[in-house]
């Protein structure tokens, strides 16, 4: 009876041990679960802050269209319009600034005249235009006050639909540009962090792999990591 008492004992304190360790891993279990869960929260709130951000950067994308639309109704356009041999016909005074055009400059070739443009690409958009009477729209590189400007080349058609001429525009869309530049930007720290909590996530599903003994296991535990973080 003593023996069987003191294996009894023996088996006793195995087991104990067994109980301990156990307890051990799971409150390791549960301190990684608890940094797993602090990790997503702040995962959470840091692409909370960047859909934030976002709807904040599209309406002011919104808003800066809305007031390109409302300048080009609503403000003198720089507007040329030249004949087949590029012979100016009339012009609007805004347009002055970029041409250094006056009243005596009407009937001559715009080709003659300097202008504040580095478009070298002009008089073969132009001719694209006669060949093909479709519009052709150009952004002009930013100008040393870091403004843009769109080119746009119609056809001026007469009453019988022929091609005469081709009317010259010339668009601010400085702010337009600004916005897709940030938005550009925005894009690029989005696509950062979404790696960045990618690669927290893949490692939690790495580190639950290796603890779990089974496909069943791993499911379960990193579902109910996943249910612990939401």
């Amino acid at each position: 009876m003593i023996e069987e008492y003191e294996t009894a004992l023996e088996e006793l304190k195995a087991s104990n041990e067994e109980l301990v360790s156990v307890n051990e891993e799971a409150q390791s279990t549960n301190e990684e679960l608890e940094a797993s869960k602090e990790e997503m929260q702040s995962l959470n709130e840091e692409l909370n802050t960047i859909n934030a951000e976002l709807s904040g950067k599209v309406e002011e994308l919104d808003r800066a269209n809305s007031d390109l639309k409302n300048l080009f109704e609503s403000t003198q356009i720089a507007t040329i319009f030249l004949d087949r041999n590029l012979v100016i016909r009339n012009f609007t005074p805004a347009a002055s600034s970029f041409f250094s055009l006056r009243q005596s400059d009407v009937g001559r070739p715009l080709t003659e005249l300097a202008n504040q443009l580095h478009y070298p690409e002009l008089k073969q958009h132009i001719a694209s235009v006669f060949d093909t009477g479709d519009l052709v729209e150009h952004q002009l590189a930013s100008d040393q006050d870091g403004k843009h400007y769109l080119v746009r080349l119609i056809p001026y058609r007469d009453c019988a639909g022929r091609i005469q001429g081709v009317v010259v525009t010339l668009i601010d869309v400085t702010t337009l540009a600004k916005a897709e530049e940030h938005q550009r930007m925005l894009i690029s720290e989005l696509n950062h962090r979404v790696k960045n909590m990618l690669a927290v996530v893949i490692s939690i599903a790495n580190h639950t792999l290796k603890g779990a003994p089974s496909p069943k296991d791993f499911n379960a535990a990193l579902s109910g990591r996943a249910h612990t973080t939401s």
